[in-house]
């Protein structure tokens, strides 16, 4: 990626955005962290969070900054009705925030944007009237574009590369939390199942890295097979599943591996 206008600054300011994304647990979280912090980085009034359903074809869910999260709030059908309306999507051009950010007056003269249907009913609440969007993130069931709104002032070319920077930073950390999500409700589907064949709690308590040695062992059904296939040290291996036997109510790992291998059979027989 090359970024030729940025300074050390931004990149210390990045550097700081990173930090605060690695303590993130939801993807709840996940928005009101970027959208309260990522204003420091790139000043602008309002940080939307746009949330589309795959291929861009619905827009699923708005977040903002706290200052503007109650007038977007108010006006989400407005913006759900005008929002064809939007330069960038009027030319087709959404996709093109995937690989860099887009700079509104580059489509549209400001003068000519105030009489849009979509500022008139929605993006003057929000002092939206000069914007940049990027879109770092596309998932198997939405994407995330990120926009930055400003009332007075357009927004530089340093700050668009400095978008990118920014929003790739707090991706990373949304990839982590969708591929936990997709994991664990993965296991919840045949959590069900683990209870009624081994007599255990439900292990909703349990973290990835422990759901993920209990499906290896499921899958291979030793300790030896499940650290090699992992990659770890099985002693390493081993405490992990004495975490696990702990949190399930298991007397001994033994007697958790055997509840493993006999719900393994039933499967395998059914």
């Amino acid at each position: 990626m090359k970024l030729p206008d940025l300074h050390s600054s931004d990149l210390q300011a990045v550097d700081s955005l990173r930090s605060a994304f690695l303590s993130v647990r939801s993807w709840d979280e996940l928005i009101d962290t970027t959208v309260s912090m990522i204003s420091k980085a790139i000043p602008c009034d309002c940080v939307c969070w746009n949330e589309w359903s795959p291929r861009f074809g619905k827009l699923l869910r708005a977040e903002a900054n706290e200052e503007y999260q109650d007038p977007l709030f108010g006006k989400f059908e407005a913006l759900e009705k005008t929002v064809s309306y939007h330069p960038i999507i009027s030319v087709n051009r959404l996709w093109h925030t995937i690989t860099d950010s887009i700079r509104l007056s580059d489509l549209e003269p400001i003068v000519r944007f105030k009489s849009n249907p979509l500022y008139w009913e929605v993006y003057r609440h929000l002092d939206a009237a000069y914007q940049i969007a990027y879109t770092p993130l596309v998932l198997s069931d939405r994407s995330i574009a990120i926009t930055l709104n400003r009332r007075l002032s357009d927004f530089s070319r340093r700050e668009m590369q400095l978008q990118r920077l920014a929003c790739d930073a707090f991706a990373e950390t949304a990839e982590r939390l969708h591929a936990e999500r997709a994991y664990r409700e993965a296991f919840n589907c045949i959590a069900d199942h683990i209870e009624s064949a081994t007599g255990l709690c439900r292990f909703s308590s349990l973290t990835v890295s422990e759901l993920e040695l209990i499906a290896s062992l499921l899958d291979c059904g030793s300790i030896e097979g499940s650290s090699s296939n992992m990659r770890i040290r099985s002693d390493t291996a081993r405490r992990r599943l004495c975490v696990i036997r702990e949190k399930t109510g298991a007397s001994t790992n033994k007697e958790f591996l055997s509840s493993l291998r006999f719900l393994r059979r039933s499967v395998e027989t059914q």
